[in-house]
């Protein structure tokens, strides 16, 4: 099997962030764009996904929008909506800012 390694924008070794803002469904169909690549080369195209907060976030609408090709997601630390209010989004910004450094 092939672990692959996928950075949020913004976090982690990916520094590009949008000039617009992006759904979650637009950072799924992104994990969905690399696994598709993958896929090509492999002949498969389900795959495991794990993600954590706003990875699990992801995880989660994938599983809406592909479940047929997630054959198992771990996530952890994660829900349906985070940071949804003026309180919830400063304590995120209050926990990433140390993960962007």
């Amino acid at each position: 099997f092939d672990v692959v390694a996928w950075d949020l924008p913004g976090h982690g070794h990916n520094r590009a962030v949008p000039e617009e803002p992006f759904t979650m469904a637009e950072l799924a169909a992104g994990v969905l764009h690399v696994v598709d690549d993958i896929a090509a080369e492999r002949g498969d195209d389900t795959f495991f996904y794990a993600g954590d907060t706003g990875g699990g976030a992801v995880g989660l609408q994938l599983l809406l929008d592909a479940p047929a090709r997630v054959e198992a997601a771990v996530l952890l630390c994660t829900g349906a909506k985070i940071a949804r209010t003026s309180r919830g989004r400063a304590g995120w910004r209050r926990s990433a800012c140390p993960a962007r450094r």
